[in-house]
């Protein structure tokens, strides 16, 4: 197992990583005016507002089970989490 996220970390991790940070870098230019992005703005705080919106227990399991977001990780952290998780 520890050898499959290694190799998650080397592969799809590296997409994953220049993704988040490219999203950053235009939410820091949109929110603070950041035209080049230093080593330093990496940990920079971001300002994404705030939600009203609450769920219940519930329906944040519900939403968690139907996204991409275990399938983004590994297939099967995903059927790890059904499986003991959520049930």
């Amino acid at each position: 197992m520890v050898d499959s996220l290694l190799d998650a970390v080397k592969t799809t991790g590296v997409d994953y990583c220049k993704r988040y940070y490219s999203l950053k870098k235009g939410i820091l230019k949109n929110t603070q005016g950041l035209e080049t992005m230093t080593w330093a703005d990496r940990n920079a705080s971001i300002n994404i507002g705030t939600s009203s919106e609450s769920y219940t227990w519930n329906e944040a399991v519900d939403i968690v089970k139907a996204g991409e977001f275990y399938e983004y990780l590994f297939p099967y952290v995903r059927a790890i989490g059904v499986t003991y998780v959520f049930k």
